[in-house]
């Protein structure tokens, strides 16, 4: 899925999330159409990462988020492009995801790729791995793993099928780390999704820096 903008207090800002790492070739969803798409975010807003995303500021602000259910290998394509210019985003990893093995050793050096093009990473975590959760030591644990392995700080959460609970939540971190369906960032950022390699949004309007 791909999140964008909302007029906030006369701030514009977007968050942008691609919910499957995913490079299908539908209608503008190819790589021309991705080159295409960066070049106009990087030229009409700033980018930031999620370590920024409760600080006010009186910019069009971007947040790029890639929660990465499938593939890796495809991640990394789209790290590689992101990188061509000078676009950071963030990518939330699935530690107990069916598809992939972010501990295995090929893995762990895409991580480590995706690290050194100038992107963020995060954790995708999936409350149904767990018969009875705690948020708070589940979180805790999961992020460490995580941690330890790209020796790097993990910078928010997002959740694999969010429980209710935290959609629209007024709790703004979640083990010390920002978690990305807040209150706070669903009232300021305005989404918008390619999920089934459909836009939720006109996608004209972020190309030329338009919001609703």
């Amino acid at each position: 899925m791909l999140l964008f903008p909302v007029e906030f207090k006369e701030v514009k800002k977007i968050s942008w999330f691609n919910e499957r790492g995913s490079m299908k070739m539908y209608k503008s969803f190819g790589i021309q159409f991705y080159h295409e798409l960066l070049e106009k975010i990087s030229n009409n807003y700033e980018i930031i990462g999620y370590e920024k995303v409760y600080e006010k500021n009186d910019k069009k602000t971007l947040l790029i988020r890639h929660d990465i259910d499938v593939s890796l290998y495809d991640a990394v394509k789209l790290a590689r492009i992101e990188s061509q210019f000078n676009i950071k985003a963030t990518y939330f990893i699935w530690l107990k995801s069916p598809f992939y093995n972010s501990l295995s050793i090929e893995h762990m050096d895409i991580l480590k790729e995706i690290i050194e093009l100038g992107h963020d990473i995060g954790l995708h975590f999936d409350p149904l791995n767990y018969e009875e959760f705690s948020f708070e030591q589940n979180v805790s644990e999961e992020s460490t793993i995580l941690k330890n392995l790209i020796k790097k700080e993990i910078t928010a959460i997002s959740f694999h099928q969010p429980p209710r609970s935290l959609v629209r939540s007024e709790i703004k971190h979640i083990s010390n780390l920002p978690q990305v369906y807040s209150k706070y960032i669903f009232d300021t950022y305005e989404y918008i999704a390619d999920s089934n390699c459909v836009w939720s949004k006109p996608i004209e309007k972020l190309l030329d820096g338009e919001f609703d």
